[in-house]
């Protein structure tokens, strides 16, 4: 991320052109500006010309800029900068009087005329404003406050001018009156205001295969998501639909499982509201996501996710009572350069009431009430250290999660106290090498207490609960990660980056007979083969161990293994301007040891018990992505990202190829925001996506112990629901005063009213089906104000 943007360090002057100053004429030249690691100025390019000789005598001036260089990471880096060179016309120049020395002489006498200038609606400080005096061809400069000053104004009333790059021209008058100091606040509008800054930035040292970052500046006005960063990821390549426009991360075909979402290096155990209401962390709390789809560095590993699952219920039979809160709080301190301490506290706590007035017709065991509450608590703590070459970065976390869950009288409640250390270390010895690498241990221990029935597997559909029967526990359990991990970034010339890993985890779980490990080798690779064409590929060893209830006795085997996925990928990234970038991925995964069911029996503590689970299953996951993506710059901004990929996987050795649950064939995003003048912005996102696969209903069978149908199935995922279009719509309207800003906006989700349709309905006996569809038109306006 940028970490520090560029300061101009020596400004030169333009030529104001004769024509132009004949006529007293002024002008504005807006253009884009590319700076070096150094700090000087590589190409200029106009974006918005003044005519009357201004382009000209702009494009001259700023090539003899000089900057103090951005960093991107802490390490100086290239970037592109909107500026806009304002041309003031100034009366001519008074005959200067000449002083006894022979030079000319200055303005004398006290301060009588001061103040600051601050942008129009954040109160940010002007820093290097030109602030003129027109008529008496006086100017200065504001300070690192916004200030500014001027000695022995003549009295009277004169003009003043305020100008800087990406702002209006801001024009007004003051009186000076003899023996009195006249100070003034004047609030300077941006031309496109944005309380973030329209920077195209370079990337930081790719260490990954892909890896897209979205700065939350682009994804505050993206239709459909309500502000929400985290959802945005949603439509990023690789990502699949998520039902309901829920909080689901489908990556490449599989569960959501097999996800990790990370907060300065540690996991947030949940991540939306009520499954996709909105995320548990506060967006405006973030600078950006990155977001890994595959082949990412020896860091990451053991990725374990939640999964909130809803249940549809007929609307006539409940009442519903919701809630939740969420609450972050973040402490930083900087004892000086080297260190810098992080505290911080995250809590976040949902509750959803059903009251159901009559049992289900299909299950009749659904009745009474259903009650689920989750939630978390972590307080972290982060210790940086930077000296020279020398990199620590240690985090340690302690908190809480709790899922409770209770339907009549069958209930399951796990409450888990979470311990979490990452220490990692990275020295640079030059240019060519650096080395990193760390510790990654993690500890649940939970306290489990559960009276249902067996949760249903990948690819099983759903039968009536009252048929199966409840398992009940109370007990203790524990799941003990550790891990360590080692990489190296080897740039044996300037166009190629090769970073080869490896990464050891184990699991162990309560138990458990034997403790299981794994050795994960993992390499990328990246070569400039122009100054705008990379070409890039990974491969690598990647293992997710056992989540949830599969390591338990009871509903799982604790003596399982962690699946293993064998990853490829390669591609090409170009980018002839820095505002545009094109990537395409071609992608392989080859998955075995896959938890599937068991019907087999196992001795465990010298008794005969049900296996349930074991590794068997097999898959195979392929694909093409293509992201073409606009940064954000001064009005516009936006991407298309399409997926072409299948996901498919075997549970036994004869049994036949099946689609995962959640395939998705086709999977197209076209996003897309501009901002027009007087504060108004527009934006919309179009969304194409494939049905997932169904298994169908061929027919069913009355159980008289339960007086219950059960149905009997056909191929498993056979079949897909309806594709899924939508387009979602948002116009903001941004009122700009003095010290504060309005954003009044409309967000139009599924404009053109296409209910999608996210799963198959049927009656009591299996007779009779239809589909059950998702959101209509929804109309949300809001209001955002910022002080």
């Amino acid at each position: 991320m940028l970490t520090k943007p560029p300061a101009l360090l020596r400004q030169v002057e333009a030529t104001y052109p004769p024509e132009a100053a004949a006529q007293q004429l002024e002008g504005t030249v807006v253009m884009f500006i590319d700076i070096s690691e150094t700090g000087a100025v590589t190409n200029v390019e106009i974006t918005q010309p003044a005519g009357n000789g201004f382009d000209e005598a702009a494009t001259a001036a700023v090539k003899q800029f000089q900057f103090e260089p951005a960093e991107v990471d802490n390490v100086p880096s290239p970037v592109r900068i909107q500026y806009a060179y304002q041309f003031v016309f100034r009366a001519p120049e008074p005959t200067p009087e000449v002083a006894t020395d022979g030079g000319v002489a200055e303005p004398q006498g006290p301060v009588n005329f001061s103040g600051k200038a601050l942008e129009r609606g954040t109160r940010k400080p002007l820093v290097g404003a030109e602030v003129v005096l027109t008529e008496l061809d006086r100017s200065t400069v504001t300070d690192g406050e916004g200030r500014f000053s001027f000695r022995g104004v003549p009295v009277g009333t004169h003009p003043v001018v305020v100008v800087l790059g990406s702002y209006d021209r801001f024009r007004t008058q003051e009186t000076i009156a003899e023996g009195q100091e006249t100070q003034a606040t004047y609030y300077v509008q941006r031309r496109i205001f944005s309380p973030y800054e329209t920077v195209v930035r370079s990337d930081r040292e790719r260490k990954e295969v892909t890896r897209t970052t979205i700065q939350v500046a682009e994804v505050q006005r993206i239709p459909g998501t309500q502000g929400d960063t985290l959802k945005v990821v949603q439509n990023l390549p690789g990502v699949a639909r998520p039902a309901f426009n829920g909080g689901a991360l489908v990556i490449r075909g599989t569960s959501p499982q097999e996800s990790g979402v990370f907060l300065d290096g540690l996991r947030i155990p949940i991540l939306y509201h009520f499954g996709g209401l909105t995320s548990v962390y506060n967006s405006e709390l973030l600078e950006a996501v990155d977001y890994l789809p595959g082949n990412f560095s020896a860091y990451y590993g053991d990725n374990i996710d939640v999964v909130l699952k809803a249940v549809p219920f007929d609307d006539d039979s409940l009442q519903v009572a919701p809630r939740y809160y969420d609450a972050q709080a973040k402490l930083v301190w900087k004892p000086n350069k080297r260190h810098t301490f992080t505290l911080q506290g995250l809590t976040s706590r949902d509750r959803l009431a059903l009251l159901l007035d009559q049992p289900a017709d299909g299950d009749p065991s659904v009745n009474g009430g259903l009650d689920v509450t989750t939630g978390f608590n972590q307080l972290r703590l982060r210790h940086q250290y930077r000296e020279g070459k020398l990199t620590l970065d240690t985090h340690a976390l302690i908190g809480n999660t709790l899922l409770d869950f209770a339907i009549g009288e069958r209930g399951l409640r796990i409450a888990s106290t979470d311990l979490f250390l990452r220490p990692t270390i990275e020295y640079a010895f030059n240019d060519a090498v650096t080395v990193a690498g760390g510790l990654d241990v993690v500890t649940n221990l939970a306290k489990v207490r559960a009276s249902i029935q067996q949760p249903p597997r990948e690819g099983e559909p759903p039968t009536p609960l009252v048929t199966e029967d409840l398992i009940n526990i109370d007990g203790n359990f524990t799941q003990y990660y550790p891990s360590a991990w080692a990489e190296v970034r080897w740039r044996p010339v300037k166009e190629l980056l090769v970073v080869p890993g490896i990464r050891t985890e184990s699991y162990i779980f309560t138990d458990q007979q034997e403790v299981k490990r794994t050795v994960n080798p993992r390499l990328a690779v990246r070569y400039a083969l122009t100054e705008t064409l990379t070409l890039k590929g990974g491969a690598g060893v990647y293992h997710s161990p056992p989540v949830q209830d599969e390591p338990s006795p009871g509903f799982g085997n604790p003596d399982l293994g962690a699946k293993r996925s064998l990853q490829y990928s390669v591609g090409a990234e170009w980018q002839a301007r820095p505002e545009w970038f094109v990537g395409s991925e071609v992608f392989y995964n080859d998955l075995d040891d896959l938890i599937v069911r068991s019907n087999a029996r196992i001795l465990r503590d010298g008794e005969s018990v049900p296996e349930v689970l074991k590794n068997g299953g097999v898959g195979r996951i392929y694909g093409f992505e293509l992201l073409i993506r606009r940064a954000l710059t001064d009005r516009l901004f936006g991407w298309i990202s399409y997926t072409l990929s299948r996901s498919e996987r075997r549970d036994a050795p004869d049994a036949r190829w099946r689609l995962f649950d959640n395939d998705q064939t086709h999977v197209l995003t076209a996003i897309a925001s501009y901002k027009l003048p007087k504060g108004w912005e527009v934006g919309a996102r179009f969304r194409l996506a494939s049905g997932n696969p169904t298994t169908p209903v061929e027919g069913a069978r009355r159980d008289d112990t339960t007086d219950v149908f059960i149905p009997y199935y056909g191929a498993v995922n056979s079949q897909r629901l309806p594709s899924f279009n939508q387009l979602d719509i948002r116009v903001d309207k941004n009122f700009i005063f003095d010290t504060w800003n309005l954003d009044v906006y409309l967000d139009l989700t599924n404009a053109y009213n296409n209910q999608s349709v996210e799963g198959v309905a049927y009656n009591y006996n299996y007779s009779q089906r239809e589909f059950f569809k998702g959101l209509p038109i929804l109309p949300i306006l809001g209001a955002k104000g910022s002080f």
